[in-house]
């Protein structure tokens, strides 16, 4: 489990914009978030932007999957 804050604006993406919010960690503990000597490791950088591609292709597969099934009324299963 990571560490972390709230980020009050999440409740209003949602109360506003009906719109669901997902918050990924990609820094280290040692990272020392908002401090004067604050960091962030490349690798960490890489990976989470190689994350994001699988993440966008995910979530673009289960979006089609989800319209496949409205329009067609058929549940569609990928593998």
């Amino acid at each position: 489990m990571r560490e972390g804050g709230s980020i009050p604006i999440v409740n209003e993406f949602k109360r506003i914009l009906r719109a669901d919010t997902l918050l990924l960690g990609l820094a280290l503990p040692d990272d020392n978030a908002h401090s004067p000597n604050e960091k962030f490791n490349l690798d960490c950088f890489a990976k989470g932007q190689r994350m994001s591609a699988y993440l966008w292709q995910e979530l673009s597969a289960q979006s089609s999957n989800s319209a496949l099934k409205r329009s067609t009324g058929n549940p569609t299963t990928f593998v």
